[in-house]
């Protein structure tokens, strides 16, 4: 990964994440926890399972990749997204994923309590095709999600964007 310590003046780029017991992955998402670490989330090659890795040290280097056993989907780019609502102040990280492991479909928006360690909050949010996708927050009351609403880059393109209120996670 590339990383700046100086709000984007310079960069560096930091040592690879040692691929041990899983393959190479790609289309890296990262999040910074509470504590200031670091953690990246990967579509994992061919493995149906996120790829994630943390690193200590603000992103010089990474922990080995290890497979989610909460995040299966096909593989494909998906969004994550980082912040805190409501009234308890406390932050949440989101990640919108197909939820297939044989097509892109079956769009799913998860909430993690605790920096992406467990997903224990999952809602369906898009019953057909669901590709590439990224997230926004848009106000204090609901996330944006743009996603592609098509299976293959063969297939007519378009984008979609749906917003999508927090208290459907209640």
């Amino acid at each position: 990964t590339l990383y700046s310590d100086n709000e984007g003046r310079d960069w560096k780029l930091s040592n690879y994440v040692p691929v041990k017991t899983t393959e190479a992955s790609n289309e890296c998402l990262i999040s910074e926890t509470d504590e200031g670490h670091v953690v990246m989330n990967a579509r994992a090659g061919r493995n149906q399972h996120r790829a994630i890795s943390r690193s200590i040290d603000g992103g010089v280097t990474w922990s080995p990749f290890i497979y989610s056993k909460d995040l299966i989907n096909r593989p494909c780019n998906t969004g994550l997204l980082k912040f805190s609502y409501g009234s308890d102040g406390i932050s949440r990280t989101f990640f919108s994923y197909n939820n297939s492991t044989k097509h892109r479909a079956n769009g799913y928006l998860a909430m993690s309590p605790d920096d992406g360690q467990t997903w224990p909050t999952r809602i369906s949010i898009v019953p057909g095709f669901f590709g590439y996708s990224q997230l926004v927050k848009i106000d204090p009351e609901n996330v944006g999600i743009l996603y592609e609403p098509f299976e293959s880059p063969k297939q007519k393109w378009s984008i979609y964007f749906l917003p999508v209120p927090f208290d459907r996670f209640k």
